[in-house]
This record gives structure tokens, sequence and C-alpha cells, in this order.
């Protein structure tokens, strides 16, 4: 029986490269002439695969489980660890509630132009009386859309902060990795 791996090589029981054969049995590693597997390892760089006997896969899993943590401190934790510092130091908050006032302003303004051409349409005139009464109206509804958007924002990141601490969800493993552990 020949095995074809992934480098397009083909080996039989009985031979050596790339993993030690056992009579009928063998030892199943993806080996490139280049000493590369599948997912980029070097053949000897986790030792998956190197293994025989009864505690062979067990071992390999063992190899692979601690070849996907390192993969995932290498790639991904330095990312949640930059996302985690600019939720808990307050960098995220301070950049968002700059935000809402430009945003909200735009808003306001927008709708005012959009009720201006709407009178003119329908050659509605209003008075200086009515046009400042409106404009109050306007600057209290404004100021209380800020507000509430502010706050609303405020809450949000402290969810946020808070769940960080907590370690719910997704975020166990980078309050984890902090830790040590």
């Amino acid at each position: 029986m020949n095995v074809d791996f992934l480098a397009g090589q083909t080996y039989k029981p009985g031979a050596t490269a790339g993993g030690a054969a056992n009579g009928n049995s063998f030892e199943y590693q993806t080996w490139s002439p280049t000493g590369q597997n599948a997912f980029g390892w070097t053949n000897s760089q986790y030792g998956v695969g190197n293994y025989t006997g009864d505690k062979a896969a067990q071992k390999t899993y063992a190899d692979l489980t601690r070849a996907q943590w390192e993969d995932y401190k290498k790639r991904f934790l330095p990312v949640q660890k930059d996302y985690m510092d600019a939720v808990t130091s307050g960098k995220m908050l301070d950049e968002q509630l700059g935000r809402i006032t430009t945003n909200v302003d735009n808003a306001f303004s927008s709708a005012a132009q959009a009720q201006q051409i709407n009178q003119q349409r329908y050659g509605i005139k209003t008075n200086s009386t009515q046009d400042a009464a409106s404009a109050r109206s306007n600057a209290f509804a404004q100021s209380a859309a800020t507000a509430q958007a502010m706050n609303t924002t405020r809450q949000g990141a402290e969810d946020t902060m808070n769940a960080f601490m907590e370690g719910s969800g997704a975020r166990n493993a980078v309050i984890n990795a902090n830790q040590g552990g």
C-alpha cells in the first residue's frame, strides 16, 4: 500500500523517510523535502507525528494543542491585548465621545436644512418669533440628543470594561494569559 503525502512524495510501509515504521503499521506524518508540513511547521518544530506506540495519538494531540496555543499567543494575543489596553485606558471612549458631538451637530444641521427646504417648497413663511422658538426647540433637542448619546456610550464602555474584568465570553483567554495562566 502506498501513501501519498501533501508534497507529492509516496512512501510504502517499512519506509523510514519522514517517520519510523513498525512492520505493517506506518507513522503518518506530513513530510516534504523542505522539511515543512501543510501548516508551515518544520517536522521537528512541534514534534507532531514523531511518536509510536500506545500513546502516540495522545502525544500527537497534545503537541497539536500546544502548537495551537503557541500560534494563538504569537498571532492573536497581541491584537487582543492592544484592544484590551485601548478599552481599559479610556482611549476608545475618548475618541468616541469626540465623534458624538460632531455627529449630532451634523444630523441636526441636516434636519434644519431639510425643514427649511420643505418650508420653501410649500411656501411657508415664518416670522422672527417663530424662527426663534424653532431654534430654541432644536437647541434643546440637540443638547438632549448629545447628552443621551454620550451617556449611552459611557455606559457601553463601562459594560465592556466590566466584561473584561469578569472574564466573560471569549475574553477568558485574554484575562488568563495576562495573569500568566
